[in-house]
Formats: structure tokens, C-alpha cells, sequence
């Protein structure tokens, strides 16, 4: 009866928590748009959607594709996204402006915890692509975390990558096995 219970009850749960996230997010949005200003608010959401497509597309798979030629304890991410390694943000204003229409052109999943791209956008009042001309694509010099850290930046960064190294013992190994089979 128990299994029979969970088996009905958990996939139940799951599509309204994540549905609940969802509407958290857009209240968190609506927010940003009171506060910041539509103009703002856009231009925040375009530079982190940007900004997380190259880590996940560029920055991450480079890094750990050090693996077969560098113990974890040289792959200092935090230290190189500190200094504007290029491989965190778009390689230009063609690649940024194709990537939006990507993101753009993505529906929300029911698994999703956040709305889509499209429906974040929508929410502004701003069309990304027509009503900013410039897509904010580069990195902003100094970094916010620069800007706000000033000189202690540095030292959270190697602590960070400290951190960092700890937890990704297992996954670089397995990287360092899949680059050394190839």
C-alpha cells in the first residue's frame, strides 16, 4: 500500500512544487521590473541567460577537458572567471544575438523550475532583440564581484577554487580516464 501510495503521491508533488518554484520566479521577476526598471531588469536577464549558455557551452567542458593533462589542483575556475577568461561569455555580438534567439525560441518544461527564457523576457516589457541595441554580451570591466569585493576578489577566488578542487576530486578523475582513452 505504501508503494502503491508513493507511487500516486510523488510524481503529484513534484509537478506542483516545481510549478510553485516557477510562480516564485515570476514574482521575483515582476519584482526586478519594480525596482530596477524594465530596461534593467532585461538587460540583467539577457547578460546571465548569456553568460550561463557559455559557461555550460564553452567555459566548463574547456576547463575540464584539462583534465587529462592537468591535476585539478591547476584548473582554478573562480581565479580565471575573475579575470574575464573569454571562454565565459560570447565570442561576440553575432554569437550573443544568436544565442538569444536560441534561448528565445526554448519553451518551459514542465520540469523546469524557472519560466523560459522567452516568458522572462516577456515579463519586461522590453524586446531583447529589437529594443536593446546593444545586447549586453561583454564582460563588464571591472567584474561586479571586482567592483564589489574590491581587493579581497582575489582571495575568494582561491578560496573558492579551493572548495572547488575538493568537491570535483571524482569528476576530474573520471574526465582524466575519459581523456586518457581517447
Amino acid at each position: 500500500p505504501l508503494r502503491l501510495f508513493l507511487s500516486w503521491y510523488v510524481p503529484r508533488m513534484l509537478r506542483e512544487t516545481l510549478a510553485f518554484s516557477r510562480r516564485c520566479e515570476q514574482v521575483a521577476d515582476a519584482l526586478a521590473v519594480t525596482v530596477c526598471g524594465s530596461k534593467a531588469a532585461c538587460e540583467a536577464e539577457a547578460a546571465l541567460a548569456l553568460r550561463e549558455k557559455s559557461l555550460a557551452a564553452r567555459f566548463w567542458p574547456e576547463l575540464f577537458g584539462r583534465a587529462g593533462k592537468d591535476d585539478v589542483e591547476a584548473a582554478r575556475p573562480f581565479t580565471r572567471l575573475l579575470s574575464g577568461h573569454a571562454g565565459a561569455w560570447p565570442r561576440d555580438s553575432a554569437e550573443a544575438i544568436t544565442w538569444m534567439h536560441e534561448l528565445l525560441c526554448r519553451k518551459t518544461s514542465p520540469d523546469d523550475t524557472h519560466p523560459s527564457f522567452a516568458e522572462r523576457m516577456a515579463a519586461t516589457g522590453v524586446d531583447p532583440l529589437r529594443d536593446l541595441p546593444t545586447l549586453p554580451w561583454r564582460a563588464p570591466v571591472p567584474s561586479a564581484a571586482q567592483a564589489w569585493l574590491g581587493n579581497a576578489a582575489p582571495g575568494i577566488a582561491q578560496w573558492l577554487d579551493h572548495r572547488w578542487q575538493q568537491q570535483a576530486q571524482s569528476d576530474w578523475a573520471a574526465a582524466k580516464v575519459h581523456h586518457l582513452e581517447k
